[in-house]
């Protein structure tokens, strides 16, 4: 049997692996979040945030989600994410809530993704999600972020003129509304 048109064989051929290649690699992305960490410090508006969980706290990230769930509970609190790591600092969005299971009795001030207000004298939640940035050194994990537009208290000590989403340092100081993790890779 005489093949006719060898070229097309071998260019569908030739497609279908560059497909099957594309595929895998899109299946072993991942980001420098990847895997377990445990939550060894939380603060939220200067004070600490779930004191009495915190030996209990988890993030898990695994491609673009982030799962925040407390061992021994069925607590857990996720939303899809976007990394931008080529700004200073690196900075992390937090895009939808993908899941909230008994996060602290269901307050909306306690929401680590989406944003909160005061409707009809009841903090409400809003669609907004959160902005904020991240440093990775060694097996360590920072995240600094806000769900509700705030004004910062910069460097010099000076409370800026703009209220923000996005902090540009990590804190969290009593009126600015911001979440400060400290996090360690679990192996």
């Amino acid at each position: 049997m005489r093949i006719r048109h060898p070229a097309i064989i071998l260019a569908a051929t030739t497609m279908l692996l560059l497909g099957a290649v594309a595929w895998a690699q899109e299946r072993s992305v991942t980001t420098p979040l990847e895997g377990r960490w445990k939550v060894i410090s939380a603060r939220s508006n200067g004070g600490n945030f779930m004191r009495d969980s915190l030996g209990k706290l988890f993030m898990v990230a695994e491609k673009d989600e982030i799962r925040f769930v407390i061992n021994g509970t069925d607590s857990e609190l996720a939303a899809k994410f976007a990394l931008k790591p080529d700004v200073l600092p690196a900075q992390i969005d937090f895009i939808k809530e993908t899941k909230s299971r008994d996060w602290n009795n269901g307050n909306p001030m306690f929401n680590l993704f989406r944003g909160w207000k005061i409707s009809d004298d009841k903090v409400v939640s809003t669609e907004d999600c959160g902005e904020g940035i991240y440093k990775i050194e060694g097996n360590r994990l920072t995240l600094c972020w806000r769900t509700n537009k705030g004004r910062e208290l910069t460097a010099d000590g000076k409370i800026s003129q703009e209220s923000v989403l996005r902090p540009t340092q990590f804190q969290s100081h009593l009126y600015y509304n911001q979440f400060l993790f400290e996090l360690e890779r679990v192996p």
